[in-house]
């Protein structure tokens, strides 16, 4: 007889990619097992994680807001739960991260458990923020300039009607013409 299609749990957790932590929940949310790559990124032993409720990976708030219990729920009804948020990891530290919540079933279709694989997205998400903040200065800096032009232009202007008038005691019409000169250095 053939063996099964269907990946052992050994399997799952030795054929991810380094960068993916992977828990395996009981039906309840519970740890049962976890890859090397979870235990990087969490910074915690195996006596420290197995057998707690995977809602100790969440942020306070979003436990007392039932997000932990929510993406089991959806996943179990709809097959995939799918969510970015900040996660807490060893000593509090947090990290923005990307997390798929799986259900696992038996041959029946039983539910037997959870899958949940998690990638830390902090740089990618710092980056896209700093791509939007440079962005951002880039139409600020953009609109200063523009508006900069609109009062060299009526400065311009008004230099160039004033011109004619200005008799020329002392200085005043190489005073004036420096002022028009200066005027058109400005940005365009």
């Amino acid at each position: 007889m053939c063996r099964s299609h269907r990946p052992t749990r050994a399997r799952l957790l030795r054929g991810t990619p380094v960068d993916q932590a992977v828990y395996m929940l009981d039906r309840d949310g519970r740890i049962i097992s976890w890859n090397a790559a979870a235990q990087r990124l969490d910074g915690l032993a195996d006596d420290e994680v197995v057998g707690s409720h995977f809602s100790c990976l969440y942020t306070e708030a979003e436990r007392e807001a039932g997000v932990p219990v929510s993406a089991l729920e959806q996943a179990a009804r709809e097959g995939r739960s799918e969510r970015e948020g900040w996660r807490v990891r060893d000593g509090g530290r947090r990290i923005w991260a990307h997390a798929l919540v799986s259900p696992m079933r038996d041959r029946d279709g039983a539910l037997v458990g959870f899958v949940k694989v998690t990638r830390d997205i902090t740089m990618q998400r710092e980056m896209l923020l700093q791509a939007h903040r440079m962005e951002a200065v880039g139409h600020l800096t953009a609109g200063l300039v523009h508006d900069f032009n609109n009062l060299l232009a009526v400065l311009l202007a008004s230099l160039r009607r004033l011109r004619p008038s200005v008799r020329d005691e002392g200085n005043a019409t190489a005073l004036l013409d420096t002022a028009v000169q200066v005027a058109q250095r400005g940005p365009r």
